[in-house]
């Protein structure tokens, strides 16, 4: 991987905090503040939540926090894969993504970032957000390329209630344009 802004390996490790024996890793994280906690771990990229908000480190989870669909689409690569609970099959490719966000920002209240875990090239995005007036929390698990453009997403949401409502509302119009949903969540 090619060193951190210009930075040999070992400046680079440095400068994110990394041990030498650890490459520095995409996706390209925003600066952060030094952590002043004693249980501190050097490769952990984990954000707290502040105030119940958090403000997103990688390209993706600022769109995600801003809920700005261009700007999600732009994050991720063209080739996309995207698992989500109310459709069997993997979803594939920025068109499909391009739909599903388009539902998601249409259907959903703007999402809140309450946790943001990076570690390497994956991420844990953890939201709240609401559908017809029931809260959900939702979780996305990220894989980005080397380019830092999101490759593989998986979406959770919680609780039962909240994900049966998601399967009902985001699974109609996906059963519109993919097909019928899984046969447990009908």
């Amino acid at each position: 991987m090619a060193a951190l802004g210009g930075l040999g390996h070992g400046e680079a490790a440095e400068a994110t905090g990394c041990p030498d024996n650890q490459e520095p890793h995409s996706p390209k994280l925003l600066p952060r503040q030094a952590s002043t906690r004693k249980d501190y771990r050097p490769c952990s990229r984990v954000i707290g939540m502040l105030a119940g908000m958090v403000s997103g480190r990688t390209r993706y989870s600022q769109a995600l926090g801003a809920f700005d669909q261009a700007a999600i689409l732009a994050s991720l690569s063209d080739d996309v894969t995207i698992r989500v609970a109310v459709h069997d099959e993997p979803l594939r490719g920025k068109d499909t993504a391009s739909f599903l966000f388009g539902v998601l920002t249409q259907e959903l209240a703007p999402f809140e970032l309450t946790e943001e875990i990076v570690e390497g090239n994956k991420s844990v995005i953890l939201f709240e957000t609401s559908l017809h007036g029931r809260r959900a929390h939702g979780l996305n698990v990220v894989g980005y390329q080397p380019d830092g453009l999101v490759g593989e997403l998986t979406v959770f949401f919680r609780p039962l209630a909240a994900m049966q409502l998601v399967a009902e509302v985001i699974g109609g119009h996906m059963a519109q344009r993919f097909g019928p949903p899984p046969e447990g969540l009908r």
